[in-house]
């Protein structure tokens, strides 16, 4: 059971905090002020992982990373509402809802082991948190994904080299995905994701970047062809990224 607690600031920067675990899980609002994002940090990477697996049994999307800074290791979870609906109140406290689809899909061709599907994200779904929990859920592990449609916001990153640290780009008005390409490939047995995406703006202009998450409007359909051999990320010390292996 999770210690809830209630961490004081504005409306918009309320946040809600569970210990579970012995491990502070924070749980903020979105940009339409529904609590739907968590995170947790800690030096524990077992401890990180449990939170992990608890918050995609109740569907969530969810994303792991370690990360090495000035010698200190540590691992973090950040955690995106991906299911439809409202999402639980207490998610430490609440029975699972593992196996339920969080988004449509149809598996399209099958080629001996290779498969490809057909996966459609409806307006409000969490593009990448959606993508993450399908993988897991479908057990994939050597994919690779195209896509088109629109997003009403997203946040895209930058690799800075000398920091080992993704610098945020948000993303605040409607934008064309005009190319949306990644892989999945598997991280200490779990599916991760990696995308990048070229974005449109109204004027004709575009940004661009390593894709961390996007709210979906009106649609976004997804093209993901699954191979038989799976690809396998290591920790790349001189990076600080998971890196694919062959």
């Amino acid at each position: 059971m999770a210690e809830i607690m209630t961490e004081s600031g504005t409306t918009h920067r309320e946040t809600r905090i569970y210990v579970f675990h012995g491990v502070q899980v924070h749980r903020r609002k979105d940009a339409q002020g529904q609590f739907t994002l968590l995170d947790a940090i800690d030096e524990d990477e077992k401890k990180i992982r449990q939170i992990a697996d608890r918050l995609q049994q109740h569907g969530y999307g969810v994303m792991r990373a370690r990360h090495n800074r000035a010698g200190r290791v540590y691992c973090t979870c950040k955690a995106t509402w991906a299911g439809r609906g409202i999402p639980p109140d207490d998610p430490f406290n609440q029975e699972p809802t593992t196996g339920e689809p969080i988004v449509k899909s149809k598996l399209i061709h099958e080629d001996g082991a290779e498969k490809t599907f057909a996966v459609v994200f409806e307006a409000g779904d969490e593009a990448m948190a959606g993508l993450q929990e399908f993988a897991r859920q479908n057990h994939l592990g050597g994919a690779r994904f195209t896509a088109i449609g629109a997003f009403e916001e997203a946040t895209l990153g930058y690799f800075d080299w000398q920091s080992k640290e993704y610098r945020k780009i948000p993303i605040r008005e409607q934008v064309e995905v005009l190319s949306l390409v990644g892989d999945i490939a598997l991280e200490d047995g779990e599916p991760k994701l990696h995308a990048h995406v070229v974005l449109g703006r109204s004027d004709g202009t575009t940004r661009g970047g390593h894709l961390l998450e996007a709210r979906v409007r009106p649609t976004l359909e997804v093209m993901l062809v699954e191979s038989p051999e799976h690809l396998h990320k290591e920790h790349d010390p001189e990076s600080g990224l998971a890196l694919i292996r062959l």
